[in-house]
This record gives structure tokens, C-alpha cells and sequence, in this order.
């Protein structure tokens, strides 16, 4: 039972990219993500959510994708 809480930066600096037709620099970002997981009072049951890039920082992370900003991910888990 209980609630615990998890919080990460990550940062990946400016690099070049030459794969395939791809000939690019993807530049540098900063991300903060967070995880939250609550355990249920019933044996086995936990309740959980996550964010990545939760500040939604509009980002490249390899040359030729689309920008990526914010994912929210819940959960239900159960163990027996």
C-alpha cells in the first residue's frame, strides 16, 4: 500500500546523422519525465501513470521523423 514517485532529465546533445538518404544534425534536448504508481489496498493491485517528456518539448530524435512532444501512459496491474 502506498504511493511512490519517480522523476528523470535526460538531455542528448546535438549530433550529426548520415544513414540511407538521411544526412542531418539533430539538435540538442532536454526532457523531464515522471512515473507515479499507487498500490492498492487489495493484495496484488497497483494503479500507475507515466509522462514522458511531461513539459512537452517539441523534439527531433533522428533526422528525417516528425517532432515528438508529450506520451502519458496509465496502467492497471495485477499479481497473483
Amino acid at each position: 500500500l502506498g504511493l511512490s514517485a519517480e522523476l528523470r532529465a535526460r538531455y542528448v546533445e546535438s549530433f550529426p546523422v548520415i544513414s540511407g538518404v538521411y544526412r542531418d544534425t539533430v539538435d540538442a534536448y532536454t526532457v523531464l519525465d515522471v512515473s507515479l504508481l499507487y498500490r492498492l489496498p487489495v493484495r496484488g493491485l497497483s494503479l500507475g501513470v507515466s509522462a514522458q517528456n511531461v513539459l512537452d518539448n517539441r523534439h527531433r530524435e533522428f533526422a528525417g521523423v516528425p517532432r515528438i512532444g508529450r506520451l502519458v501512459v496509465g496502467r492497471v496491474r495485477l499479481e497473483f
